[in-house]
């Protein structure tokens, strides 16, 4: 397998537009962007002050919505745009874990990328960013925080 030939394929069709189901663009995704669920145990902490802050701040208005709408539901498929570290501000990990949903966790910063995989999370994780268009798109990622 030539990666450099791979990314060079990558770059020349992100000058796009082109399809959003584009064949070559799919195995591209599917072989080197996206990690399967991890079927480990989950590597969650509940000691944590930050998120502890958060959750008594924010969190628990947020998750009674969320089980307020989706409660019912079990099995589901889920995307959550800007993952972080798959637990802080997380959206999702109450449906993941309590109705046995699993789903996609897109995070485009790289630091927050590597500590979401620590975390075990039982969905599909993408270092990726979405489109705000129909067709892939190469855009400019600028992080707030330190390399």
């Amino acid at each position: 397998y030539d990666y450099w030939d791979d990314l060079s394929s990558l770059r020349y069709r992100l000058l796009g537009p082109l399809s959003a189901d584009d064949p070559a663009m799919l195995n591209i995704l599917r072989e080197r962007h996206l990690l399967p669920p991890d079927p480990r145990p989950y590597n969650i902490s509940s000691n944590n002050a930050l998120y502890n802050d958060h959750n008594r701040l924010f969190g628990e208005n947020i998750k009674r919505k969320i089980q307020e709408m989706f409660s019912p539901i079990r099995n589901g498929f889920f995307i959550e745009a800007g993952a972080l570290d798959g637990v802080y501000l997380s959206n999702t990990l109450w449906l993941e874990q309590e109705r046995g949903w699993t789903g996609l966790l897109v995070e485009p910063n790289i630091f927050s990328y590597r500590e979401l995989l620590t975390k075990h999370r039982k969905a599909w994780v993408t270092n990726t960013c979405l489109s705000s268009t129909h067709y892939p798109r190469q855009t400019v990622y600028v992080s707030l925080l330190p390399e």
